[in-house]
């Protein structure tokens, strides 16, 4: 990740993948790189909106207007358990930094040196109303980023071969497609909806569907052609796919290791209709691949530990025909959930 008076944050993408249709087994993520991107592309508030960032909501993008009209309401709630930091990026000269002000409007923070801006700390389990603004005349448009100081969790296990996992922070919900011509035990739309509900269970939050362009993760199964066709990739080899992109959100340590939380942005997945397969064990194999795959839409990063007690997990590296969660790897991910959602 690098930092900069343009506060920027880290966008991870991975993808994950089923490969191998003779013994149906799940490939480590192949694809792993950093991309800067500015403030979790949010819109552009407009000069009196009030600004609230939180914990899953760090940043945030305005325009200033000159003068006094160019201040913008703030408020930051640090929590109990954390300080939370606000920086800014800096102008482009003495007149044009960026200034915080507390609610009567008095300067609280200003750095008088051109390209630096402001710092300021919230305390914890308290509250900070105020204004930010330019200290001068000049129009500007510049981002607001939190640093968030949480507490570690106590009692976390780990069960992956990942040092990474995630969480989305809001809504979820899901659009499923069928692509192509696929076989009578192969029914993608009820493959989703077992997945959606295995893990709505598991993690304690409401998994939904909307449309395409309205749903945090969108998944599609089907004929291995259509689906190539549609990813404009291929030939494939693979019988499923994630794809993932996240935001750095927190280092934890568990068991003894650095571990990284992330915030989830984007998700797809892909299921194949394998050839071959008929009747029920190609019911239950297709819905173990896309309830695996949801899985790793969701923020499971890696799979389980590669020894034989957990060889029925739905999120083994190798495919088989157990669809239901185990309470282990609910775990895994649940505690995520609870404590950072």
């Amino acid at each position: 990740m690098k930092k900069g008076f343009k506060i920027l944050v880290s966008f991870f993408m991975a993808v994950a993948m089923l490969v191998g249709i003779s013994n149906l087994a799940f490939a480590e993520p192949i694809t792993a790189y950093s991309q800067m991107i500015n403030a979790n592309n949010l819109n552009i508030l407009n000069t009196q909106a009030r600004i609230t960032l939180t914990q899953n909501a760090p940043s945030a993008t305005f325009a200033v207007a000159a003068g006094v009209a160019g201040r913008v309401p703030i408020t930051v709630v640090a929590p109990a358990t954390g300080s939370v930091t606000i920086t800014s990026p800096g102008g482009t000269s003495d007149a044009n930094d960026p200034a915080l002000f507390n609610a009567s409007g008095t300067r609280i923070a200003f750095q008088n040196f051109e390209t630096w801006g402001f710092t300021h700390t919230v305390p914890a389990g308290t509250t900070f109303n105020g204004f930010i603004g330019t200290g001068g005349n000049v129009a500007r448009t510049f981002i607001v980023n939190s640093n968030w100081s949480a507490a570690q969790p106590s009692n976390f296990i780990w069960h992956s071969d990942a040092d990474r996992v995630a969480f989305w922070p809001g809504a979820v919900n899901v659009y499923n497609r069928t692509l192509g011509a696929v076989a009578p035990t192969f029914n993608f739309n009820a493959q989703i909806t077992h997945a959606r509900n295995q893990w709505s269970n598991a993690l304690g939050i409401p998994i939904g569907t909307a449309t395409y362009a309205n749903a945090q993760i969108q998944g599609f199964g089907g004929q291995r052609a259509a689906v190539d066709a549609f990813r404009g990739t291929g030939p494939s080899t693979w019988a499923g796919l994630a794809q993932w992109s996240w935001f750095n959100h927190a280092t934890i340590s568990v068991a003894g290791r650095q571990r990284t939380v992330h915030r989830m942005a984007t998700a797809r997945i892909f299921t194949i209709d394998l050839p071959g397969w008929t009747g029920e064990s190609h019911r239950r194999m297709s819905t173990m691949i896309t309830t695996h795959e949801l899985g790793h839409a969701l923020g499971w990063d890696g799979h389980p530990p590669r020894v034989a007690a957990n060889d029925q997990d739905v999120m083994w590296w190798q495919a088989h025909q157990n669809y239901s969660l185990r309470q282990t790897e609910i775990r895994h991910l649940r505690q995520i959930y609870d404590f950072y959602r």
